[in-house]
């Protein structure tokens, strides 16, 4: 079966293991495992931020949050790394005292912020592959059976465009209200007819 690619994810840590498909009933054991040996360290992937960053850890959350490889994911350090431009938010997670701390470094151009592409809608091509922030103005969307397009420009084969798969639809807002409006989303850059960012969560588009 063919692995999903996330949105974020340069790189995968597992917790414990290094299998290449770990499943939850692996991860609880691995757990139980290092609580009946003095929870020895291991490693854990910070939630929410670009690049994926791991941190030593040798207490876990009563409730990790695990997605459907086994990998847990942890929060905590997240503000200091965003303050000091390390990492940056990657809409996966909203948090007013995280977003309070990435403008903080942001406006000091700290870290990251420093190299980061932050790109006009025209200006997108040749930044495949990248983590980037892309403004502009929407210009019109369209529905298909399995995906709404926001598009930032009359040539929708060429020009940047927002896809938002039919499974997020829940969790954003109809994208026809869009229409005229500024935004800045933020993702991995790919090309599918012109360069486009897919949308998985509300927190990678702001409407300014």
């Amino acid at each position: 079966m063919r692995k999903k690619q996330f949105l974020n994810a340069e790189r995968h840590y597992t917790l414990g293991y290094s299998m290449q498909r770990p499943c939850q009933f692996l991860l609880l054991l691995n757990m139980l495992y290092l609580f009946a040996h003095g929870a020895a360290a291991t490693q854990a992937v910070l939630a929410g931020v670009w690049p994926k960053t791991t941190v030593t850890a040798t207490t876990l959350p009563k409730t990790p949050v695990i997605d459907r490889y086994g990998r847990a994911e942890v929060v905590g350090e997240q503000p200091a790394l965003l303050a000091a431009g390390k990492v940056v938010m990657d809409g996966s997670i909203e948090h007013a005292r995280w977003r309070a701390a990435e403008h903080e470094a942001r406006g000091a151009r700290r870290g990251l912020w420093r190299t980061l592409p932050i790109l006009s809608a025209d200006k997108a091509e040749g930044h495949a592959g990248e983590f980037a922030l892309v403004r502009g103005k929407v210009v019109g969307t369209y529905q298909s059976r399995e995906d709404w397009y926001v598009n930032f420009g009359e040539n929708w084969k060429n020009d940047f465009t927002l896809r938002i798969p039919r499974r997020y639809w829940k969790k954003f807002p109809n994208p026809e209200m869009l229409v005229g409006k500024h935004i800045e989303a933020r993702g991995v850059l790919h090309m599918r007819n012109g360069p486009m960012i897919t949308l998985q969560f509300p927190g990678q588009m702001v409407v300014e």
